[in-house]
């Protein structure tokens, strides 16, 4: 079995504290980072008003197939976030896990 390693992580700092509106906002806001993402237009650390912020390790290394996952991952994120946001702790970290076929060589 190959090695696993995290290709991306999202951190959510203080959801429950947004207003339902801004998690909203916030949530398009990943929606939109995932759509740049699968047309490899998405830069390595990117942030929305300190409060969100996505980290993509090798990105120019990614398949399409590899960006297409983790834009779907991204936008599940998003979903969840408006529907339980004022669940989350102070701080959410989600890590995306690859394995080495999901970049190129």
């Amino acid at each position: 079995m190959a090695e696993e390693k995290v290709a991306a992580r999202l951190t959510i700092h203080r959801a429950a504290l947004m207003t339902n509106e801004f998690r909203k906002d916030a949530a398009d806001w990943i929606r939109e980072r995932a759509k740049m993402l699968t047309r490899g237009e998405l830069d390595t650390i990117t942030r929305f008003q300190s409060v969100v912020t996505i980290v993509l390790i090798r990105r120019k290394e990614m398949t399409k197939e590899g960006r297409k996952q983790i834009a779907k991952w991204l936008r599940g994120h998003a979903t969840d976030l408006v529907k339980e946001g004022i669940n989350y702790s102070m701080r959410f970290t989600a890590r995306y896990w690859y394995e080495d076929g999901d970049y190129e060589s």
